[in-house]
């Protein structure tokens, strides 16, 4: 048995060092880089420990996840930064839309300032075999803050990292559904798009469980063939992949990632040094433009690409846009949009339907196994904000008929009968009279138009146009080409 020393009465304790990557807090900033130090700009100073208040900061002895940076980099202006990065995505990945690489590029930039954003989006590639998804993932890990991919990390282990570090996450498939703890995984992803949202899990065995929270906050990026839950498919950037149309390079160019990731970390040291991170936050978030949509989940997911930087952030938008009038469309062909119509169509006596009717008229054309009975009806017709009432016959819903209304112009239901209190005459000439929703096709492209967002005047034949289609074509035609 081995005696510890005892220390002299005026010997001082020598406070334990911690292990750790890196450190952000009140401006103070540094990040580990390869040789065992740490970098805190563009400076010969590389030390190997930080001290910051009573805390002694080193960095992680042994095997490091990701990828690090040799040293931070001078990237001259953001634009260039941007520009080159865009460029690495763009010879690496085929991507099926031009705005797409925007997108990316704009992500990949956020991820190195984690600590500004209070929501952060999921990039979900999703394709059958062979289209590129994985190559995504394995193009941006590299340039990426702190990249670790989920080959060969179980699901304990991922929490840690996730909790004590922060990383940018890249998931393929196998893990989210061969994993054996593929709930966990969920959870984890489920938690971790907004901060302030812990994880929550048991640790430990029978009676010396307990419950742990891990802050599991940061960029992930996924890759798949199967459709996401919505829960989760709410928290990504879809990005359905095609086959490549274009040469892209054959392998992952590492010489040039490693050079990205130095200019990336000064970007960081730029963008965080000197100033406390709540100010730093209002200053980008103060750069995104007014975002005529609707949908507050996806101007959460977008305001962190629309942030980060000017460069390509018209392209962002229009991707914004096209997801937006792509979710209208979905929403309107779900079921909130055939109960609204068959509610529409039904006659009311002094603004209640009554359940019965609405069942047996929803349920009219389906098959046996199809059928929906009145308690699951009963949910979504409260979810569409009726209320439950009962008169002297059976009970039923009371349709409130400006609610009605409403619902009848977000879901593009047209009014079939008229709404109580008005005659058939009264009914055509509000119809008339009110503003057409907005369910056109642009002159140019053929897509439905679900924003107020459009033009039209005698260069569209006075029809309806996206406004981005419109900008598109006088340019071309004021640069001499075609329409």
């Amino acid at each position: 048995m081995t005696r510890r020393k005892k220390k002299a009465p005026d010997e001082e304790e020598e406070p334990p060092k911690i292990s750790s990557p890196g450190f952000c807090k009140h401006g103070f900033v540094f990040e580990q880089i390869k040789g065992g130090q740490f970098a805190q700009g563009e400076t010969d100073n590389l030390p190997t420990e930080y001290m910051v208040g009573d805390k002694t900061y080193v960095p992680i002895d042994g095997f490091i996840p990701w990828p690090l940076a040799e040293d931070a980099l001078d990237y001259g202006s953001m634009s260039d930064l941007t520009r080159e990065v865009r460029q690495y995505i763009y010879d690496h990945v085929f991507l099926p839309h031009e705005e797409l690489y925007d997108v990316v590029t704009s992500w990949a930039l956020a991820t190195w300032v984690l600590e500004i954003w209070n929501a952060v989006p999921y990039l979900s590639a999703l394709a059958p075999k062979g289209t590129g998804k994985s190559r995504l993932l394995e193009a941006l890990q590299p340039i990426c803050y702190r990249g670790i991919g989920t080959g060969n990390i179980t699901t304990a282990a991922l929490f840690r990292i996730s909790h004590r570090w922060h990383p940018t996450i890249f998931i393929d498939e196998t893990a989210i559904y061969t994993f054996k703890g593929k709930g966990e995984i969920m959870h984890l992803l489920n938690s971790g798009y907004r901060r302030g949202k812990p994880a929550i899990r048991m640790r430990g065995e029978g009676a010396a469980m307990e419950v742990a929270f891990f802050d599991v906050f940061g960029f992930k990026a996924l890759a798949g063939k199967r459709s996401l839950i919505d829960t989760l498919e709410s928290r990504c950037i879809m990005i359905r992949m095609l086959k490549n149309a274009r040469e892209v390079t054959d392998e992952i160019d590492h010489k040039r990632a490693t050079i990205l990731r130095g200019k990336l970390l000064q970007m960081r040291f730029n963008t965080l040094a000197l100033s406390d991170v709540p100010d730093v936050h209002d200053v980008f978030l103060g750069r995104v433009p007014l975002l005529n949509i609707k949908d507050g989940r996806l101007k959460e997911l977008f305001r962190p690409l629309l942030a980060i930087t000017n460069d390509g952030q018209g392209n962002i938008l229009r991707y914004m846009y096209d997801v937006y009038e792509a979710q209208q469309l979905e929403e309107k062909a779900g079921i909130e949009a055939e109960l609204i119509a068959v509610v529409s169509r039904l006659p009311m006596t002094k603004h209640m339907v009554h359940t019965k009717d609405i069942t047996v008229e929803f349920n009219q054309n389906r098959l046996e196994n199809d059928k929906w009975n009145s308690r699951n009806l009963g949910w979504i017709m409260k979810r569409l904000g009726f209320e439950r009432r009962r008169d002297g016959k059976a009970r039923g819903w009371y349709i409130n008929p400006k609610r009605l209304q409403s619902l009848q112009y977000t879901y593009g239901v047209k009014p079939i009968l008229p709404l109580p209190g008005e005659t058939s005459s009264t009914a055509e000439t509000t119809e008339t009279s009110k503003k057409e929703p907005v369910m056109k096709e642009c002159f140019f492209c053929g897509k439905p138009i679900w924003t107020q967002d459009w033009k039209a005047d005698e260069f569209t034949q006075n029809k309806p146009a996206h406004k981005h289609c419109y900008d598109e074509q006088k340019a071309k035609l004021k640069g001499g080409k075609d329409l």
